[in-house]
């Protein structure tokens, strides 16, 4: 949406940024500001020219602010798509979590009234509560070690599943949040697309490993 606007409003930013230039370099109360008002613009190449690089300036902020933001907001939809479907995994097939959860030792007080399917489960919801606090790598490759997809799994056209791109977004986000701050995503919206994409592979995954559907009607109630 962001790139959409800016190419429909290039020339009415550039309107806007005129005005306000002129606006503020005209007013003879902003003339104590500046040591040298009149060499500054000169440096600057003339007004029309401090005018356009002012700008441009503004340009790629916004497409920063824009793509720090997105990435956060991507980041946060596939960490708790990615928690959600294991915990899918595990309502759909218990069984198939126990190469997960069978190393711990359990008393044998822990057996008596209990079947080995309530005990499994119980140890299983041990293990997804503090997973949604995990970093997603370690959700996504529970996931994948979980579903096991065979080899050359693709089931989205135009998409290939990449673990190294999904770490680097996955490090760059947390780079705007505890680091430096806004950044540029290297590959644009196609990042953006990408993660969004990643999610339905997830739920491919989770598809063609237990045959999970989703729910066209609960579908239609979220979107409403």
């Amino acid at each position: 949406t962001g790139e959409v606007g800016l190419e429909t409003s290039g020339s009415k930013l550039l309107d806007i940024e005129r005005k306000n230039i002129y606006d503020f370099f005209n007013n003879p109360k902003n003339d104590e500001l500046f040591i040298d008002k009149n060499g500054l613009l000169k440096k600057m190449g003339g007004t029309e020219q401090f005018i356009h690089m002012s700008t441009e300036n503004r340009i790629a902020q916004f497409k920063t602010a824009v793509d720090a933001s997105s990435l956060i907001f991507a980041h946060s939809i596939i960490d708790s798509a990615s928690y959600d479907l294991c915990r899918v995994t595990a309502s759909e097939s218990p069984e198939s979590w126990e190469g997960h959860v069978d190393k711990k030792t359990l008393p044998l007080s822990d057996f008596k009234d209990r079947t080995y399917r309530e005990i499994l489960t119980d140890q299983i919801r041990k293990h997804l509560d503090p997973l949604e606090r995990q970093p997603l790598l370690k959700k996504v490759d529970l996931l994948f070690s979980i579903c096991k997809p065979p080899v050359g799994f693709s089931p989205l056209v135009g998409y290939s599943y990449d673990r190294a791109r999904l770490s680097n977004l996955d490090e760059l986000r947390h780079q705007v949040v505890h680091g430096p701050g806004p950044v540029v995503l290297p590959g644009g919206s196609d990042d953006l697309w990408f993660l969004q994409q990643t999610v339905f592979y997830f739920m491919a995954l989770v598809n063609h490993r237990f045959g999970v559907k989703v729910d066209t009607d609960e579908l239609q109630r979220c979107m409403a």
